[in-house]
């Protein structure tokens, strides 16, 4: 093997894999079929080109949507290069120039979609190369690299420091500013290791990639760990597609979230109206489907369960690297997001009445800290312990049950705890009801309903002008069921969504604002 093995790296993770997946298909891409083996020499050839333009140890930047060559590109970088910096395609230019600014990026990877705005942007930024995964350009590093490799083995023999930054993360707050979280291989070796242990994964499995590869949730559930046990990648063409891909391609596994699984449901559900069967429908070879980044409605999972799919939550965050918890199809709760990682350790502090309190991880997927900022960095540290600032309550079986954000808590006037996204998780369960923001209004809860007009019109068997009185109705009864410090006062119904990151996390604080 070419490689010098090193320790905790993603280097190692494809050694090990190479050893008996080398053969083996990597990606499906139309009737285009990748090899591990081919994926191997591709990195290396990209690897040896980049050395040669003086990259080495440099951050280099990526922003394109899911496909092969940023996959590529991505192991090509953390594998003998130097720090990878994951772009969000969906940012806006204010946002993307200050990412490739603040991170010194002089080479940026992309696809056509985002080339001209990179262009016209690079005058703002410190930008040098700019290279597209749709010309020529890309095609030559590979070519010239191919041709260096026999007299210039600098790739093939760097040896990789499993604890200095490989990733350099712009995670999208929700109720602040981005932060810069900075991960190492060590980081995310562990996790995908841990993932390994947990779920009965092998090289016979197909995994369908949809969420943006940016986010950590996909590049470690749905990238990386792949690649671990010599399974297989196939990308979703679409939101509108994975319905027919889950048969089609022969999926085994997919990890998404909350809001794509409900939409799934809702077309299960319709066929099944028509009088398909469930395996009619998806097939009968789907091990695991996985929902993270947010939270997934117990009614939701139980419907899942109740059609004997293995629907089962993860928690975790881009700190993390990022899962923490995880459920299984035979170890889990509905409603919980199952149990900490073999090697990680959890303890909740501050417990209140109800024994929920702040939940705090240690481990070696914990990230290095943010960059460019000691003091967040020591305030998120308790004596090595980092505080997810995410209020849980564990049982007695240590299954984790996440009740909200810290930072999130309203704190009446009579000193009660008001956990926003307990009460948002009840409104939602309205029939016609997409989404909701509690808030708090002179002391007061209030809430913002997001609805689905034509649903409720239907449902309800009303008017227009009755929908607020219908929902108010709706509200009461929910109160009647709450302890009177948790009673909704008042709503605004809308049907404009409401602001959210690219992951689809409520944008908290900007829509209060918006609101107030």
């Amino acid at each position: 093997m070419e490689f010098i093995k090193t320790s905790k790296t993603i280097k190692n993770l494809i050694l090990d894999t190479l050893k008996d997946n080398s053969e083996e298909i990597l990606y499906e891409i139309d009737k285009r079929k990748i090899s591990y083996k081919e994926v191997y020499k591709q990195m290396k050839c990209l690897g040896t080109s980049l050395l040669e333009m003086n990259l080495e140890n440099k951050k280099i930047a990526i922003m394109s949507e899911n496909r092969y060559e940023w996959e590529l590109t991505y192991l090509t970088v953390i594998c003998g290069i130097g720090p990878i910096v994951p772009i969000d395609k969906t940012l806006p230019e204010n946002e993307i120039i200050n990412i490739l600014t603040s991170s010194n990026i002089t080479t940026i990877f992309c696809s056509k979609s985002y080339e001209r705005l990179l262009k016209n942007i690079k005058k703002k930024t410190k930008l040098e190369n700019i290279i597209s995964f749709d010309n020529k350009a890309f095609k030559n590093l590979i070519i010239e690299g191919e041709k260096l490799l026999n007299n210039n083995k600098r790739y093939i023999r760097k040896e990789i420091d499993e604890n200095k930054i490989a990733v350099i993360l712009h995670t999208s707050g929700t109720t602040s500013k981005s932060k810069v979280v900075a991960l190492s291989n060590k980081n995310l070796y562990s996790n995908v290791v841990e993932l390994k242990e947990t779920l009965n994964i092998n090289s016979k499995d197909r995994f369908l990639s949809f969420l943006p590869l940016h986010h950590v949730f996909e590049c470690t559930f749905g990238f990386l760990y792949p690649i671990s046990v010599g399974a297989k990648i196939i990308f979703s063409k679409g939101i509108r597609h994975i319905l027919s891909e889950l048969k089609e391609k022969e999926i085994t596994v997919m990890a998404n979230v909350p809001v794509v699984y409900e939409m799934l449901l809702k077309q299960i559900e319709k066929q099944i109206e028509k009088g398909k069967t469930t395996e009619k429908i998806l097939g009968d070879q789907i091990k695991y489907l996985i929902s993270g980044a947010a939270y997934l409605n117990p009614l939701t999972e139980l419907k899942y369960r109740n059609l004997s799919i293995n629907l089962m939550q993860a928690y975790g965050l881009s700190e993390t690297s990022p899962v923490v918890t995880m459920s299984t199809n035979k170890d889990y709760r509905v409603g919980s997001v199952g149990k900490p990682l073999k090697n990680l350790k959890i303890k909740v502090i501050k417990k209140d009445k109800d024994k929920v309190g702040e939940l705090l991880v240690k481990g070696d997927s914990v990230m290095l800290g943010y960059l460019k900022d000691n003091t967040l960095s020591k305030e998120s540290f308790k004596r090595k312990w980092f505080c997810t600032g995410d209020l849980v309550y564990v049982d007695k079986n240590k299954f984790v049950y996440i009740k909200g954000r810290k930072k999130n808590v309203i704190v009446l006037e009579n000193g009660e705890n008001i956990y926003p996204e307990e009460l948002e998780n009840i409104i939602n369960d309205i029939r016609g009801v997409k989404e909701s923001l509690v808030f708090d209004k002179n002391n007061k809860l209030n809430v913002k309903i997001i609805i689905d007009k034509e649903d409720i019109l239907n449902y309800y068997n009303i008017n227009e002008k009755n929908i607020y009185v219908t929902l108010m109705k709706e509200i009461k009864k929910i109160n009647k069921k709450l302890p009177l410090y948790k009673n909704i006062k008042d709503i605004i119904v809308s049907e404009e969504p409401l602001i959210k990151t690219a992951t689809n996390k409520i944008k908290r604080n900007e829509n209060i604002k918006a609101i107030l």
